[in-house]
């Protein structure tokens, strides 16, 4: 009857030593995911913060890239004015050679004189134009 009840309380010590070796389990699991859940948790931040930074860099380099391009479009119109400004150029050098070979000498002079005036209020305006589209695109 000793023995029996002997095997009895070694029975329940047994049973308790059991279930505080799976509480201390329990609690050591249970320590183990939360610290893993907060290293995840945290690196999780992390890489959203660096997808953030990258978004707002993408949209910094689309807006530049839509100013680069506002200015190429500016410079090809500025570029297109000041060749057909050269072309008239061109066009009123040739006329002029063409009416002083068929003038006399001293009407050629004096138109001569107020061409080359045009001539140059036109070269000056070009300069001026091309100075202005430098500048904007700077």
């Amino acid at each position: 009857f000793v023995s029996m009840d002997q095997l009895l309380q070694e029975k329940d010590q047994a049973l308790h030593d059991m279930e505080n070796f799976v509480q201390m389990n329990d609690m050591a699991n249970k320590s183990m995911v939360d610290k893993t859940r907060k290293r995840y948790s945290d690196q999780v931040f992390l890489l959203q913060e660096k997808l953030r930074e990258s978004i707002e860099q993408k949209k910094g380099m689309e807006k530049k890239m839509k100013s680069i391009e506002l200015c190429v479009a500016e410079y090809k119109t500025a570029l297109s004015e000041k060749q057909h400004q050269f072309i008239e150029i061109a066009h009123m050098l040739e006329m002029t050679n063409e009416s002083l070979r068929l003038m006399s000498s001293e009407t050629t002079t004096s138109m001569h004189s107020r061409i080359l005036l045009r001539i140059s209020e036109l070269v000056n305006a070009a300069s001026t134009q091309r100075k202005t589209a430098t500048e904007s695109d700077g």
